[in-house]
């Protein structure tokens, strides 16, 4: 290559941290990737890096690519649809919907959705960044309260229905979403994506496109105001109706560490609670799976788990057997406790999440604690019990590292809408550790989740020394 020949970077590629490798985003549809998927991940990814990272977005991220590499990789990856570019990933479901016992399978009006989005020639004109998301239980662990447009799962009266909430964000500038259907009827479920993703695409028509996130319009017009001009939108949209599996169909759990499936099959769950399964543990589940159970399903969850479904109960319970050779990064010792990657090797950290994790490896009673290393929030801290977010370091702080304290963010569930946690105050890396003591020590006997719930009524100056 000549010194002044532009160096063209294929779309889907991002710069790391030191400006010479690259990250790629494996986007799976609804969370799915075939064995013969995994071991040509493996295969592209394995010479460059040790481990891959599962993501909330039920993606898989490969890191350390030199530029070289870009366009074959992504063109390996995409043959086995895994695709680096486009929207693929933008819609989220609970992984095992239709599998397990849930409200109903909403895992239909997913894929009924994305290929309206297709079909309708929608999908072109919304951005990458526009989610959605699908949630099937009473908890809503897919986050379709803080989606730009999510379903979350309900009966009403025997019948299924959705609320429907539209604006949410979990990542810069967070918002939990406004609800703009309640009790909507679930064939009635795309004519509210053709009347949101109208209304979108019309606020939207001459701005920007880092600023096409329905949150800046909730915030610009407010609530109201959101939920009056979305009403005025119609939609020609017939009905979908969906035949609906019962929960008399469900089997209950018959083996500890399993979960049973509708088929009488089950599935085995293996959740690095770090996001991350090595090439080791990688290799170690395609040779299971290889000469065990070829025909198993794999589906990245919307928590950093990995499922591997339709096994029978011999091969499952083998599989959970080798559960330790898989999770080689010492995952079971970290609990609840989920981070990015942080400046170690991301573009926009501004703090070395992983050297922070590694400290708190090994201590006891810890609540639903993430660390972000930056504003974009991957680990989600804004709905976790307690949350660190790096910020940029002050002169007065002398360049150390710097977190700002997050409390008391959970989810939506039946009982009460999503919360997001409340900053209370900015503490260095190197008090964390006697940070999180000290609150031990305190709360005593109380649950992690009571004596949070405490915390929120505390004044920030409680912080201050």
């Amino acid at each position: 290559m000549m010194m002044n020949e532009e160096i063209k970077v294929p779309q889907g590629g991002n710069l790391q941290r030191d400006k010479e490798h690259y990250m790629l985003r494996a986007r799976l549809f609804l969370g799915r990737i075939s064995l013969d998927g995994l071991k040509t991940l493996i295969e592209v990814s394995k010479p460059y890096y040790d481990r891959v990272r599962l993501t909330y977005r039920q993606n898989i991220q490969i890191y350390q690519l030199p530029l070289s590499v870009l366009e074959e990789t992504m063109a390996r990856l995409e043959a086995h649809g895994m695709v680096c570019k486009g929207r693929l990933g933008d819609i989220v479901v609970n992984a095992l919907s239709g599998e397990v016992e849930e409200v109903f399978d909403v895992l239909p009006y997913a894929e009924k959705l994305w290929q309206w989005l297709n079909d309708s020639g929608r999908l072109a004109e919304l951005p990458g960044k526009f989610k959605m998301v699908f949630s099937s239980t009473e908890k809503d662990e897919g986050n379709a309260s803080f989606a730009d447009l999510g379903f979350y799962a309900k009966m009403v009266e025997g019948k299924p229905c959705f609320d429907v909430y539209a604006g949410g964000s979990l990542g810069a500038m967070p918002l939990l979403g406004i609800k703009i259907e309640e009790n909507l009827p679930a064939e009635d479920f795309l004519r509210v994506a053709d009347k949101l993703t109208k209304f979108y695409i019309d606020l939207f028509s001459d701005v920007k496109v880092f600023k096409k996130r329905l949150r800046f319009k909730v915030r610009e017009l407010g609530e109201e105001t959101f939920k009056s001009r979305y009403q005025t939108y119609q939609s020609n949209v017939s009905p979908c109706f969906i035949e609906q599996k019962t929960k008399s169909d469900m089997f209950a759990p018959k083996v500890e560490g399993l979960i049973s499936l509708r088929n009488d099959t089950y599935a085995v769950c293996l959740k690095p609670s770090d996001g991350e399964l090595s090439f080791v543990g990688l290799e170690t589940l395609a040779n299971f799976l290889e000469t065990y159970a070829k025909e198993a399903r794999l589906i990245v969850g919307s928590r950093h788990e990995l499922y591997v479904l339709d096994l029978s109960q011999e091969t499952a319970l083998a599989l959970l057997a080798k559960k330790d050779e898989i999770l080689t990064l010492e995952d079971n010792k970290r609990g609840a406790l989920q981070s990015c990657v942080g400046a170690s090797l991301c573009t926009y950290g501004f703090t070395n999440t992983k050297a922070l994790l590694a400290t708190l490896e090994g201590i006891k009673d810890l609540p639903k604690l993430a660390i972000s290393g930056c504003m974009n929030a991957c680990p989600q801290h804004q709905v976790a019990e307690l949350g660190f977010f790096g910020r940029k370091p002050h002169p007065e702080d002398f360049g150390e590292e710097l977190y700002e304290i997050f409390v008391g963010g959970h989810l939506k569930d039946e009982t009460r809408e999503g919360k997001l946690a409340e900053s209370k105050a900015k503490i260095l890396a190197k008090n964390v550790v006697p940070f999180i003591k000290l609150m031990q020590e305190e709360k005593g006997n109380l649950s992690w989740a009571a004596y949070l719930e405490q915390w929120e009524k505390i004044p920030t100056t409680y912080f201050e020394n």
